[in-house]
C-alpha cells in the first residue's frame, strides 16, 4: 500500500489463530519450518525494533473497525470501496459520517404539527401460504412436444445415455478439475493463510457435460463446517466481494460477475488458462457433503447415474436445475427400493457431520450391506417410468401435492404436512426440520424459510429447509408436468426420426 504501516489484518489474525491451534503439550516440526520460523521470528524482532508507535491510536481502531485491511488493498466494510493508503480510507469515511450527519439534522416536526413522513408500519412476518398443497393446484397445459423432443425422444434412449454417460465420466476425471482448484487455493492463500478449496458439483458426483461449470467451494477461515456461533470471520457476502478484488489483481483469473446478495453468494470467474467458467461460493462445505452423497449413490446404482445424464439433455428448457433433477432420479430409485434413504444411511451416529446445525454425514454402506439388488433395467425403460412417475400417473405420488423427498426416500411426504402452525405435522425422524421451522416462524426474512408451498418442492436431503426447486413458476411447472406426461406415452414416427 501507498504508506509505510502495519495494523491488525487479515493475515496476522489468520497466523494467530493458526498457531492458537495446536496442542499446547505437544508440538512437532522439522528442521525446515523451524528456520523459518526463526526466520519470522528474527524479522519481527527487527520490525518491532525501528518501528514508531503512531498516536492516533483512535483512528487505528476506526480504521479496523470500518475497512478491512489487506496487504495490498483496503476494502470499506460499509460501501466495499477498494483504497489504496490509510489517507485515502480515512477520508473516504468521512463521506459517509457526513452523510449519517446530514440525515440526522432532517427538521422534526412540532408537537401540533404533522408528521413529515409518516412513519412506514412494520414489516410483517413473511409466512409461507397454502396454494399449493392440493390437487389441481397447477393449472393444466396443454401444449404439445415440441420437434426437438420429438426428434430427441425418437433416438435410442440406451445409445444416447451410453455416450452422455462416457461424457460425464471423461470430464469427472479431468485433470484440469483438481488444477483450477489449486490455482484457486493459490491465489487465495496469500491473504487467506488457511484456504481450502473444494470441487464440488456436476463435474464431481459424474453428471457434467463439456459445457458444465466448475464449482469450487473456498473455505477462507476453517468455516466448513458453517458459521454459527463463530466470531471474526467475513460473512460470506464480505468473502465474494473481497475474492473478486484479489482475483480481479491476478491476471490467471477474469471476473464475470459478483452475486453477493443471493442466498448463496457466489463469485463467478474464468480461469483463463483453461477458458473454463467458474462458481464460487463461500458459505459452507454443504454443497461438498452433497455431491459426496450423490457421487456416492450414482456408484451403487450407476443406472441412476446414466438416467439423470439421459434427463438432463432431455432438458432443454433448463427451469429445473442439474442438481433437482439429480434429487428427482435418486427419489426415484428410492421409491422403487432401489437405493437408500438418507436417513438410513444416517442411523450410525458416528459417522455424523454437523454443518449448522444440519447432519450431512452419512454411512458408506454397499448394496449387499444394504440388501439392494443392482438396477439392470435398460435406460429406455427408466426412462418412461421416471416420466410417468413425475406426470401425476402413480395413484401414491404427486408433484402437486408431495415432496420429493430424499432424506426419507418414500411415499406419503405431502407439503401440507408442513404448514401448521406449531410443526406438528412434519415427520418425527426431521426433528431438526422441526426446531428449525419453530425458531423462525416469525422471520422476516423468506430466504430463511422452508418454502413447501411452491409449485414444485424438491427438498434438499442435508439441509431440510432448502427447497432447491423454489424458483419454479406456476407456468414453468405446468409445462413440466404436461411435457412429463407427453414423453411417457410418447411414440416415435418415422416423421420424427
Amino acid at each position: 500500500m501507498g504508506d509505510q504501516t502495519i495494523s491488525t489484518n487479515l493475515l496476522l489474525d489468520a497466523l494467530i489463530k493458526n498457531m492458537e491451534s495446536f496442542d499446547s503439550d505437544h508440538k512437532s516440526a522439522d528442521n525446515f519450518t523451524l528456520s523459518q520460523f526463526l526466520k519470522l521470528v528474527a524479522i519481527i524482532d527487527s520490525f518491532i525494533a525501528g518501528a514508531t508507535v503512531e498516536p492516533d491510536e483512535e483512528d487505528k481502531e476506526a480504521l479496523v473497525k470500518n475497512f478491512y485491511l489487506q496487504t495490498d488493498v483496503i476494502l470499506c466494510r460499509q460501501c466495499n470501496e477498494a483504497l489504496n493508503s490509510r489517507q485515502d480510507a480515512h477520508s473516504h469515511w468521512q463521506t459517509h459520517e457526513t452523510k449519517t450527519t446530514s440525515s440526522s439534522e432532517i427538521e422534526t416536526p412540532g408537537p401540533g404539527d404533522p408528521p413529515i413522513n409518516p412513519p412506514l408500519p412494520l414489516e410483517t412476518p413473511a409466512a409461507v401460504g397454502s396454494k399449493y398443497l392440493d390437487r389441481n393446484c397447477i393449472p393444466k397445459n396443454m401444449e404439445y412436444l415440441s420437434k426437438k423432443v420429438k426428434t430427441f425422444l425418437s433416438k435410442d434412449a440406451d445409445e444416447v445415455a451410453r455416450k452422455l454417460h462416457l461424457e460425464s465420466y471423461y470430464i469427472q476425471q479431468d485433470q484440469r478439475n483438481a488444477m483450477v482448484v489449486m490455482d484457486l487455493t493459490s491465489s487465495l492463500i496469500p491473504n487467506f493463510p488457511l484456504t481450502k478449496c473444494y470441487l464440488f458439483g456436476s463435474r464431481f458426483f459424474g453428471t457434467a457435460t463439456f459445457e458444465s461449470d466448475i464449482d469450487i467451494f473456498a473455505n477462507l477461515q476453517n468455516n466448513y463446517c458453517g458459521r454459527k456461533g463463530s466470531f471474526g470471520k467475513l460473512d460470506p457476502r464480505k468473502s465474494v466481494q473481497l475474492c473478486a478484488v484479489i482475483l480481479e489483481r491476478n491476471p490467471l483469473w477474469q471476473i464475470l460477475c459478483v452475486t453477493a446478495t443471493a442466498r448463496i453468494p457466489v463469485l463467478q470467474v474464468v480461469h483463463k488458462s483453461f477458458n473454463l467458467k467458474c462458481d464460487i461460493s463461500f458459505t459452507s462445505g454443504l454443497a461438498h457433503c452433497n455431491s459426496s452423497l450423490l457421487n456416492y449413490l450414482f456408484e451403487l446404482q450407476p443406472t441412476c447415474r446414466a438416467l439423470v445424464c439421459y434427463i438432463k439433455s432431455w432438458n432443454s428448457d433448463s427451469s429445473l436445475t442439474g442438481y433437482a433433477i439429480a434429487l428427482m432420479a435418486v427419489f426415484f430409485f428410492q421409491c422403487h427400493n432401489l437405493l437408500p434413504s438418507v436417513h438410513h444411511l444416517q442411523n450410525d451416529s458416528r459417522t455424523a457431520r454437523y454443518i449448522d446445525d444440519w447432519n450431512a454425514g452419512f454411512t458408506m454402506h454397499t448394496l449387499t450391506q444394504l440388501q439392494i439388488p443392482p438396477c439392470t433395467m435398460p435406460i429406455s425403460t427408466l426412462t418412461k417410468q421416471f416420466f410417468a412417475f413425475y406426470s401425476n400417473q402413480d395413484p401414491n405420488f404427486s408433484l402437486e401435492t408431495d415432496v420429493v423427498c430424499p432424506f426419507l426416500g418414500r411415499y406419503g411426504i405431502k407439503k401440507s404436512m408442513f404448514h401448521g402452525p406449531d410443526a406438528s405435522g412434519i415427520p418425527t425422524e426431521m426433528f431438526r426440520l422441526r426446531s428449525y421451522m419453530c425458531q423462525h416462524k416469525n422471520d422476516p426474512n423468506r430466504l430463511n424459510l422452508f418454502a413447501y408451498d411452491r409449485p414444485f418442492v424438491i427438498q434438499d436431503p442435508f439441509e431440510l429447509c432448502h427447497n432447491v426447486a423454489k424458483g419454479l413458476n406456476e407456468c414453468q411447472a405446468a409445462k413440466y408436468l404436461r411435457k412429463f406426461h407427453q414423453c411417457s406415452i410418447f411414440q416415435p414416427s418415422t416423421r420424427d426420426v
